[in-house]
């Protein structure tokens, strides 16, 4: 089973981006300048999806605000070099709908030009989706760390790494329960699931100068240790995902996403960064941007799916 509503994907894609945006431009902001407000720039196109784009003033560090909406600003949207919107930006809401949808291999640009003339721009493309090309389940038990038994559902996910290129994924892994309420209506719960990632992938990396090896980087990798072959990826759901106590439907919605190298880059740091600001004695970290005159990150990603139906 390989569909997935668009209503899904969308709420999926706004929780990804909603944490960027919030997490990101105040640590970006301090790490650049104490005083001054710097442009902010995100987009994060996907095939067949429109793209939206969110651009503001990061805020001082000391701000409640997250951040100061543009005023008199104007915005450029490219496909492929040709212009496909060109407004005013507007920031009513905090995304800017270009009303322009790309394709994969597209390249796109975006620019943001002030009444000043200074213009914040950043570029990317899509690209193409590496396929899942084998799914499988099994149930297991082991000890966790208070000693008692627990269930486990081991995946063995198969990919085909594209061969002499530096590829880059994510995988996430969606809940869908059904369940039948006391006035016999229906009750959809969504949670995203924080599955055990022991596979060697999530942990070597052609950058081991991170001095914090135990960090969770949510699912992102690189193809570091096998380039261009094919490779299983072991992962482990937790018991509690499981459940099918007074559940009609369970669900796991398997996310294999493609990434760009800037948003790989992005995540990575954003993550990195955010562990060491736990850690006082340790240099600031600044966080990856591809954009121009500005900061933040113009990338692409896609994704393919596939799904597990939990039965008792």
């Amino acid at each position: 089973m390989r569909k997935i509503t668009a209503h899904i994907i969308c709420i999926l894609i706004i929780c990804i981006v909603f944490i960027f945006t919030q997490s990101c431009e105040k640590s970006i902001n301090y790490q650049i300048s104490k005083t001054t407000s710097t442009t902010v720039l995100y987009a994060f196109p996907m095939p067949d999806s429109l793209i939206l784009v969110h651009s503001s003033y990061s805020e001082n560090i000391i701000s409640t605000s997250n951040y100061k909406n543009l005023q008199d600003a104007t915005i450029t949207a490219k496909i492929n070099n040709k212009v496909v919107h060109e407004s005013s930006y507007q920031n009513l809401n905090e995304w800017h709908n270009t009303n322009a949808i790309a394709q994969v291999n597209d390249s796109i640009f975006i620019m943001i030009e002030k009444l000043d003339g200074i213009t914040t721009y950043g570029a990317t493309s899509i690209p193409e989706a590496t396929k899942i090309i084998n799914l499988d389940t099994l149930s297991i038990k082991r000890s966790n760390n208070q000693g008692n038994d627990e269930t486990l559902l081991k995946i063995n996910l198969q990919i085909n790494d594209v061969e002499l290129e530096s590829n880059y994924y994510q995988i996430k892994i969606e809940s869908i329960k059904d369940s039948l309420l006391f006035d016999n209506s229906l009750e959809t719960i969504y949670s995203t699931v924080d599955f055990s990632k022991d596979d060697k992938v999530f942990s070597i990396r052609n950058d081991e100068s991170f001095l914090f090896p135990d960090t969770d980087f949510q699912g992102i990798f690189s193809d570091y240790i096998f380039n261009g072959n094919s490779y299983v990826v072991e992962l482990s759901i937790p018991e509690n995902y499981l459940n099918n106590n007074n559940i009609l439907q369970n669900k796991l919605v398997i996310y294999l996403y493609s990434l760009t190298e800037e948003y790989y880059n992005f995540f990575r740091t954003s993550i990195i960064e955010e562990t060491y600001r736990d850690f006082p004695i340790q240099e600031p970290y600044n966080i990856y941007s591809n954009v121009n005159n500005g900061v933040g990150v113009v990338a692409g990603l896609s994704f393919d799916t596939d799904t597990i139906t939990l039965k008792e």
